[in-house]
């Protein structure tokens, strides 16, 4: 029976290109082993990545309708994990934001860029839809908490303003307060606040500073 380049290729791909032990030859640690296979895949890139188009040319449709056969099973076990995993998930997430602000911002700033007409068109179309469900989802791909998460730390404030205590927001509504550093949710604020915190960068030394001109033309009330 005649052999095709597949089968021919098909044993050292799977094996992972890695020599097999002798008997009685020393045992490879975990690290020799990955390093034996990312060498081997690096000297016979060309070779797998034709094995590999040849056998997703052959398989495709057997590929395609085992997926939607079993698309339901795949997202419950998808919202299975997450559930299990939910905390050591937002904290490598936000590990990952403090390693790599800069570069995230840099292609947030530049997606949002390139994106602008078309997220805007978007937003518009789907926003007054379902405004509840797009807050949420802002929530959590943003600041990586939930609805519950912030009813329950307003709720820890009293209902108003972490600041000065406000429960009129208006038309902005409650605002979250995080960390530029971290990404750290501190507090929630209405908007005038926030905008304030924001113009102050954060820093003590500006808001001494603003207190410290208050006091001096006394603006305001006057404290006992």
């Amino acid at each position: 029976m005649m052999s095709s380049a597949n089968d021919e290729l098909a044993p050292a791909v799977f094996a992972g290109g890695v020599p097999q032990r002798k008997k009685g030859g020393p045992r490879k640690t975990q690290e020799e082993k990955r390093d034996n296979k990312r060498a081997y895949r690096i000297t016979h890139r060309d070779e797998i990545s034709a094995y590999k188009k040849a056998w997703d040319a052959t398989h495709r449709e057997a590929r395609q309708a085992s997926r939607v056969a079993h698309r339901e099973e795949r997202r419950a076990k998808g919202r299975a994990w997450h559930a299990v995993h939910r905390e050591e998930e937002l904290v490598r997430g936000k590990l990952y934001r403090v390693a790599h602000l800069e570069e995230s911002r840099a292609r947030a700033k530049a997606y949002h860029v390139a994106h602008r007409e078309e997220r805007k068109a978007y937003f518009v179309a789907h926003r007054g839809k379902n405004p509840k469900r797009a807050r949420a989802a802002r929530l959590k791909d943003k600041y990586g908490i939930t609805m519950t998460e912030f009813a329950a730390l307003l709720d820890s404030q009293g209902g108003g303003c972490a600041i000065c205590g406000t429960t009129a927001w208006g038309y902005w509504g409650p605002q979250i307060d995080h960390s530029h550093i971290t990404g750290e949710v501190r507090a929630i604020l209405c908007k005038n606040c926030n905008m304030a915190l924001g113009f102050m960068k954060d820093d003590l030394k500006n808001v001494r500073a603003l207190r410290a001109y208050l006091e001096k033309f006394q603006v305001g009330s006057p404290e006992d």
